[in-house]
């Protein structure tokens, strides 16, 4: 009996430190990328309007180094394998750079925290009141932004942009290409904006 006993427990601290020791599933790790500059090569930009990207605020759900896409409209699903390089604050704000740089051919682009064009005349902020969405559906990117002189208390405009961008499949990378559009869309807006500004300054 007592043999069978500690063959009992043995068999329960095997089976136990298998479930507690055995392999994890691996985590995937994505990035925003920059829509309208992926395809150039050996670019060196010099000039154009100086802009400073200012912050961008985001929602406490999305700062997070989870993706957060949604089950229905008032639920979120934050998937523990699936997470962001880096930060998706931090990508938005690079990749938005990149994008404007692209669009309006400037070398003359800081992105927060980054502070660095002296003499810019245009500044860009904003708040993401969302930027998730459902898988294999859409991606939708809602932000108030705001260029304002960065040199005085103006401000040029003030709008709003509601984004939806197709996702091609139900899967986290096609997700992430999708807020990357999403983000390049956004981008050509704002860049024809700020063009449109420059206009005006120059007449």
């Amino acid at each position: 009996m007592i043999n069978l006993r500690l063959l009992l427990v043995f068999s329960m601290a095997a089976l136990l430190s298998g479930c507690i020791g055995g392999a994890t599933k691996p985590s995937s790790f994505y990035s925003l990328s920059a829509s309208e500059s992926s395809q150039q090569e050996n670019v060196n930009r010099t000039g154009g309007p100086g802009i400073r990207i200012g912050l961008f605020a985001f929602p406490d759900y999305l700062s997070r180094p989870n993706i957060v896409t949604r089950s229905t409209d008032n639920s979120f699903v934050i998937d523990e394998f699936q997470r962001w390089a880096g930060s998706l604050e931090n990508d938005f704000h690079r990749m938005l750079g990149a994008n404007l740089g692209a669009l309006l051919n400037s070398g003359n682009i800081s992105v927060y925290p980054s502070d660095s064009v002296a003499g810019a005349r245009y500044k860009l902020i904003g708040e993401i009141i969302s930027f998730d969405g459902y898988l294999g559906q859409k991606v939708i990117l809602d932000v108030r932004w705001f260029i304002v002189d960065a040199r005085e208390d103006k401000t040029y405009l003030s709008m709003q942009s509601v984004i939806t961008e197709p996702v091609e499949a139900a899967d986290y990378a096609a997700f992430v290409s999708a807020q990357s559009r999403a983000l390049g869309k956004l981008s050509r807006v704002i860049a024809d904006e700020i063009n449109n500004l420059v206009s005006k300054d120059m007449k």
